[in-house]
């Protein structure tokens, strides 16, 4: 994408420095997950890929709202290590769980799938 823009402006933008910027273009570093928000918001697009299984969607939906581990199992009212277990496929939420997932994915807009994987 060619906006024009000076890598300055771009960090402006996003909401970083300088430096942050110059380190992702040359891959020295990876973006931060609170930094997503801002990359998703200036691109206007979501620049991730990811599969279609309940754990691949987690993992992108932490990345798309900023959130840790830690952070969104505390907005699901769940205990970190539930969630780092639907992330990594060794379990799947109950009903109640599924819902309250299905409303984040809702808001974030991801069409949510209950076959499990």
């Amino acid at each position: 994408m060619d906006r024009g823009l000076l890598q300055r402006e771009v960090a402006e933008a996003i909401g970083v420095d300088l430096t942050t910027v110059l380190n992702w273009e040359i891959r020295r570093s990876e973006p931060a997950l609170r930094n997503w928000p801002g990359i998703i918001q200036f691109l206007g697009y979501v620049p991730l890929k990811g599969g279609t299984s309940l754990a691949d969607r987690l993992k992108v939906l932490r990345q798309l709202t900023g959130r840790s581990q830690a952070r969104l199992a505390d907005t699901l009212a769940v205990d970190e290590s539930t969630l780092r277990g639907w992330e990594h496929g060794n379990h799947f939420p109950n009903p109640c769980n599924l819902k309250r997932l299905e409303g984040l994915f809702t808001t974030i807009g991801f069409e949510p799938r209950n076959d499990g994987g």
